[in-house]
């Protein structure tokens, strides 16, 4: 009770994240995201020369963060999100998921790639953030089914290798020359390894 008090006041202390843009759109996406991963509630980005750019990176990979306001030089969004409620477990099974699947459209629909790919993402950036906030309160650690320490780790680099071979998938929809027989190695692969990812047995 005495973790999630402190959670709830960090909360009410991170209300407000005040950016003016460097007008990169990279360098201003990272700090939106980096703000997001520090579980601001509201963002606002100032001096913009084009929102629309980032307006659509917030929308498209922003789990629960909605964009409330949108001037000719400014961008005010609220996060929703409830990160402690979707265990962390889930999050990368939904990743795994959605590798699945933009396997499953490499040859017949590669176009649909990338867009699937930002689903990858939004799921990635969301576990970074639970995994942040599971080091600073233990009550969310447990909300989240993260048992031992060593699972934050263990997460960590199984979201950032879930995220890389969705990158691959998308460059290799761009290459014909590995199109084929060996997409479907990269499949049997893949499913191999999936069956084992959330299997504690080191076989």
């Amino acid at each position: 009770e005495n973790d999630i008090n402190l959670f709830l006041e960090k909360r009410k202390g991170n209300q407000k994240f005040v950016l003016k843009s460097k007008n990169n759109l990279e360098i201003d996406k990272r700090k939106v995201v980096s703000a997001y991963l520090k579980d601001y509630q509201k963002i606002e980005i100032k001096q913009i020369e084009d929102p629309e750019p980032l307006r659509k990176f917030i929308t498209n990979n922003l789990i629960g963060m909605e964009v409330s306001m949108v001037s000719k030089d400014s961008i005010t969004c609220n996060d929703l999100s409830k990160p402690e409620q979707l265990p962390s477990e889930n999050g990368l099974r939904r990743m795994k998921s959605t590798i699945s699947s933009m396997m499953r459209v490499l040859s017949d629909n590669p176009s649909d790639l990338e867009k699937m790919d930002n689903i990858l993402d939004k799921y990635y950036i969301l576990i970074l953030k639970q995994l942040n906030l599971s080091v600073e309160f233990p009550q969310i650690k447990r909300d989240l089914e993260i048992e031992r320490k060593s699972q934050i780790i263990e997460y960590r680099l199984m979201a950032k290798s879930l995220e890389r071979f969705g990158d691959h998938l998308v460059n290799i929809s761009k290459n014909k020359e590995i199109q084929g027989d060996k997409v479907n190695e990269i499949k049997n692969d893949f499913e191999i390894i999936s069956e084992n990812i959330f299997d504690p047995d080191m076989e």
